[in-house]
């Protein structure tokens, strides 16, 4: 136990170092949203030392291999932010929405295979959720940076675009997990059970599984509560992290190849629910704080908040679901 506390703390200072600082933060609105991302990110961080299904006799060189790819990963992409800035001096708050969108694409694209690549190697060696958590962890320095919902409110960005974007993440989500997995292989408590409707990563068991992506902007909504980025990231991750559990529990011997991509689609649908029924004046709803909720999480948060939180629900799941033989 104390080896798992020491652990847990390592990681945690890992990332918080490879958060931006007050300086790079430009501002004291900024800064408290990273200090929230900090406290966040560390308790986050904590309980997936436990969900990563490392055990204490595998020696402290994993827990080494996870703490550097997510060093590694937060460094490469930090390297995006610049390119992504926007008109109003902020990256985004839609990707679309970068001053140079043909630099910004590029940089951005080739530091997510970057990741990825990184993910897989740190799969390899400790396990494929574990892998995904790492490209997760790193997304969310672009998350942290990137601007809010009042950016998106009275910036440049083409509000229809939005649930677009966000499908658009759900399928380079979907990507990288399939990538993933295939480098890593099969989790090591999920062995093949013969029967094609389980063992498929798409099969009738995954489908059910999917279900379980309804309660991500449900509960998603029901958290965030201002603009700050740390509501918006904390809100999509606790909303992924139900995905996780309840798509374990609704799938206990099916590999979660795609279940990442399930909370991103359902809050497309939501967004795009808003956009194309009724949100006439989405300006000053914010200002009259009649905006409904939903829209304060940017597609860049959820994309975050899918990799970080539906490992931790996953992995946390273990301790309760039973794995039928």
């Amino acid at each position: 136990m104390q080896d798992s506390a020491r652990n847990g703390q390592i990681v945690a200072f890992a990332f918080d170092s490879a958060l931006p600082s007050e300086s790079a933060c430009g501002g004291s609105q900024a800064m408290r949203a990273c200090l929230q991302c900090r406290v966040e990110c560390a308790t986050l961080l904590r309980l997936m030392n436990d969900a990563a299904h490392i055990p204490a006799e595998s020696g402290p060189w994993r827990i080494s291999v996870l703490v550097l790819g997510i060093a590694l990963a937060s460094l490469t992409v930090a390297l995006t932010i610049a390119p992504l800035v926007s008109d109003r001096g902020v990256a985004g708050p839609l990707v679309t929405d970068s001053a140079r969108l043909g630099l910004g694409l590029s940089v951005l694209i080739g530091a997510f295979v970057v990741i990825v690549a990184i993910g897989a190697v740190v799969g390899r060696l400790v396990n494929a959720v574990v892998g995904l958590f790492a490209v997760g962890a790193g997304l969310s320095v672009l998350s942290m940076r990137s601007g809010n919902v009042e950016d998106l409110m009275f910036g440049s960005s083409r509000l229809a675009s939005m649930p677009f974007e966000s499908l658009a993440w759900a399928a380079l989500l979907g990507v990288a997990s399939f990538a993933i997995f295939r480098f890593a292989g099969r989790l090591p408590d999920f062995p093949i059970q013969h029967e094609r409707d389980i063992d498929a990563i798409a099969g009738k068991s995954a489908m059910r599984s999917w279900i379980a992506g309804i309660a991500a902007p449900i509960l998603a909504s029901l958290i965030v509560a201002n603009v700050m980025k740390g509501q918006a990231l904390g809100a999509a991750i606790v909303g992924s992290m139900a995905v996780g559990i309840i798509g374990r529990m609704l799938a206990p011997q099916t590999q979660p190849v795609f279940l990442v991509c399930v909370p991103v689609i359902a809050a497309a649908a939501g967004q795009a629910f808003f956009i194309f029924n009724g949100l006439a004046a989405p300006a000053d709803q914010l200002v009259a704080q009649t905006l409904p909720r939903l829209m304060y999480i940017t597609p860049i948060d959820w994309a975050a908040g899918a990799l970080v939180g539906v490992p931790l629900g996953f992995g946390w799941a273990r301790s309760f679901v039973k794995q039928e033989a």
